[in-house]
């Protein structure tokens, strides 16, 4: 049981880790101490107040497009105080550094309710998506028919080496289906914006990022159709891949399938 021992002229409680953890207490909280009556004391969690800097950062961040989240520029809207109180925030998981893939060098600063439920790798602790599972040939290409009120749930493309679902009972599917290479990185997915569930190879999505990276830098912002012909690439191989560009916050969709690089 607890014990009040003394120590260099103060008193302190003493826990055991078990008798710690059963009673629920946290290093985190400062605690009152009090007498209720004869022979019963209180011990109470005082609630941290959020402060005025707190806020300040977390309406900034809101307020900043992905292009200004990225890890190393956001700091710059920051004064030596705030950028202080930032790092902390992180370390206290109210600002999550957020990297859709380790091959990204740098993340983008999110809060946590802007974390996706995981639609692919663990990794991200998101649960893997669903996918209505087919096998992924080289010549193989299956086109369907967008969603109609006739025909509300469809997938509209199996093709070489990146998939792209609008049903969200297939997306689930094929994420259970394909858990194991969700979880080894074989295959990264996510939800866009769109409502859409978009699949591709890791080693797909590294050869033509590294193109459209390229050749966003020279150009600086570019089209759909430009860069599709360009590039000699599918439009929906490079609209997939630009998801995952957009969402790792290197390039930012300026207007609908027009592209930006970040600088």
């Amino acid at each position: 049981m607890p014990k009040l021992i003394e120590r260099e002229g103060k008193y302190f409680f003493e826990l055991s880790v078990q008798e710690f953890s059963e009673l629920n207490l946290s290093v985190h909280l400062n605690y009152s101490f009090s007498k209720a009556q004869e022979g019963i004391w209180v011990l109470a969690a005082e609630q941290p107040k959020e402060n005025t800097q707190d806020l300040a950062i977390i309406h900034l961040l809101k307020q900043k497009d992905l292009k200004d989240r990225v890890e190393g520029k956001f700091e710059k809207f920051l004064n030596p105080d705030q950028t202080n109180r930032f790092q902390q925030l992180i370390v206290e998981k109210k600002i999550i550094l957020f990297k859709l893939s380790t091959q990204y060098k740098h993340g983008i600063y999110k809060l946590p309710e802007e974390i996706e439920k995981p639609i692919t790798q663990p990794k991200l602790e998101s649960k893997p998506i669903n996918f209505q599972p087919k096998e992924i040939h080289s010549a193989s290409v299956v086109v369907i028919p967008v969603s109609t009120p006739q025909n509300p749930s469809v997938i509209l493309l199996d093709q070489e080496g990146f998939q792209i679902i609008v049903n969200e009972n297939a997306a689930k599917e094929f994420s259970q289906k394909n858990f194991e290479r969700f979880k080894s990185g074989k295959i990264q997915g996510l939800k866009s914006f769109d409502g859409r569930y978009y699949v591709i190879k890791t080693e797909l999505l590294t050869q033509v990022s590294d193109k459209i990276l390229k050749s966003l830098k020279s150009v600086k912002k570019s089209t759909l159709a430009d860069l599709s012909q360009q590039l000699n690439i599918s439009p929906l191989l490079v609209k997939t891949v630009c998801q995952f560009l957009s969402e790792q916050g290197d390039i930012v969709e300026a207007k609908h399938e027009t592209y930006q690089y970040v600088s």
